[in-house]
């Protein structure tokens, strides 16, 4: 039978929210149209590979005109997953005057991934759903 669902992020003090539905299908290649990474606000980005084998990642982010910020490439073991705040994996986004712009993932391997963005006091929280996009 067909399963639905939903995901949750909540802070209980804060008391920030925001509901999403869940990715449908593992992809290649996946965009998340939006950084906010300068204060008062945080992007976080997970990974998750349903894959018997390691996906090799890369993470890029760029500026509202497509010009590069910065890059990371990691391997995502078999079953793995990974969360991290979108400065700790492209610290240049810190280095900006002001925010905007989007975050590529690629991999060789179909994987799932999500975007949240986020107030540092957690009073606000969104999704930025990733769209596939065509290599």
């Amino acid at each position: 039978q067909p399963l639905t669902g939903y995901i949750a992020y909540a802070d209980v003090i804060a008391a920030g929210v925001a509901v999403v539905p869940p990715q449908q299908d593992p992809q290649p290649s996946l965009t998340f149209a939006h950084i906010a990474d300068l204060p008062p606000w945080l992007t976080g980005l997970a990974l998750l590979n349903t894959n018997a084998a390691t996906a090799n990642v890369e993470v890029l982010a760029r500026n509202p005109n497509g010009s590069p910020i910065g890059s990371v490439s990691f391997p995502l073991g078999p079953g793995a997953s990974t969360a991290r705040l979108l400065r700790e994996l492209v610290p240049q986004t810190q280095s900006r005057t002001s925010d905007g712009g989007f975050v590529v993932v690629r991999s060789d391997l179909p994987i799932f991934g999500i975007e949240l963005f986020f107030s540092r006091d957690l009073r606000v929280l969104a999704n930025v759903p990733g769209a596939a996009t065509v290599p």
